[in-house]
């Protein structure tokens, strides 16, 4: 019986090691200057926990550090994951599902703005950033 596990679990290790994960890849990574940016996500029940940040106004524009739309293997829209650092100091990320879409707010003249990147990754670049 030991015998039996033993050999079960070395043929799991030996595949857990041959197998390789699929590669994730970052598809496009561009620096945007922004000056408000608005996450539009399904309708939730109100029931549901609110997220904490899905628009950035001129107001807050400044917490926003980075934001990352993921697609899955079929090139569908899987998410978006925003990086933002509030006045708090601590540093946020947070992943939307559901996202029906985006917005992006240029900048007019003396206007507050924030050059934020924006990148477009495949999901397994989630699991191995």
């Amino acid at each position: 019986m030991k015998f039996r596990r033993l050999i079960l679990l070395m043929g799991m290790l030996a595949f857990f090691f041959v197998v390789q994960e699929g590669e994730g890849k970052v598809l496009s990574a561009k620096t945007v200057r922004v000056a408000e940016l608005h996450v539009f996500l399904r309708q939730l029940p109100p029931t549901a926990p609110k997220y904490v940040m899905t628009d950035f106004t001129p107001g807050n524009i400044k917490f926003l550090q980075r934001m990352d739309i993921i697609l899955d293997g079929d090139g569908e829209v899987e998410g978006v994951v925003l990086v933002y650092t509030p006045g708090d100091g601590f540093r946020r990320s947070v992943f939307l599902k559901g996202v029906k879409g985006w917005s992006f707010k240029s900048p007019n003249l003396g206007s507050l703005y924030k050059d934020i990147m924006i990148r477009v990754i495949t999901a397994d670049e989630l699991n191995n950033p």
